[in-house]
């Protein structure tokens, strides 16, 4: 009976999965998000990154906070040494499952490398180094202040946020809004355009619904 309630509880899960991301729209969702990028550099991106001063001190401080807690270089680490661990207890006779830290861990990886990759392809450069020229495009730079879109730590928030969601339902929402926030952490902080973490938003949704896909 048990086991029976756990397979209803995943096919539950499954088929809300399939609502949140239906195959067939895939392709659509991410024309409308490519989109929304496009018109958001065109018609917000200057205003937004010259009005960030207009914010209270404890947003933009909270922004800092979020921004430096959720960085690749420390999200990264900590997954794979939970990763190990889970390794570890299992190897010693503890029935813990570690398929959900490791399907982050993969996801954390491939986000990070094709929204690095990407980073260098495009070559836009950072607010802070553009004079506030959202179109100031200088590809294969491969340097830090040309390396503004797609907002890498927007795709790594994205793919993980959703993986929960995916994984915890009924917790979608406070999840989606966390990662969410760790998106607008990256604007306010002055490290990218509001469009650079729209299409980090979207690669990291791909991401984690392909890979979801390949292992259903």
């Amino acid at each position: 009976m048990t086991n029976r309630k756990i397979a209803d509880g995943r096919n539950k899960n499954e088929k809300l999965v399939e609502r949140m991301i239906p195959e067939s729209n895939t392709i659509t969702y991410l024309m409308i998000t490519l989109w929304s990028g496009i018109i958001a550099a065109v018609m917000v991106d200057t205003t937004i990154a010259q009005n960030i001063s207009v914010f209270p001190d404890w947003v933009r401080d909270a922004a800092q906070w979020i921004s430096r807690s959720t960085d690749p270089l420390f999200v990264i680490p900590l997954i794979a040494g939970a990763f190990v661990v889970q390794l570890a207890l299992r190897a010693v006779g503890f029935a813990s499952r570690h398929d959900l830290i490791k399907e982050l861990l993969i996801q954390a990886i491939a986000a990070i490398g094709v929204a690095t990759l990407l980073k260098t392809i495009i070559g836009r450069a950072r607010p802070s180094h553009s004079a506030m020229d959202p179109f100031n495009f200088q590809p294969f730079m491969a340097q830090d202040m040309f390396a503004s879109c797609p907002s890498a730590q927007a795709t790594l928030a994205a793919a993980i946020g959703f993986s929960f969601a995916m994984r915890f339902p009924s917790a979608r929402m406070p999840i989606l809004m966390a990662a969410a926030a760790v998106c607008l952490s990256r604007v306010l902080v002055g490290e990218h355009w509001s469009s650079d973490v729209v299409f980090g938003w979207a690669l990291g949704w791909y991401i984690s619904s392909m890979h979801r896909r390949s292992n259903a």
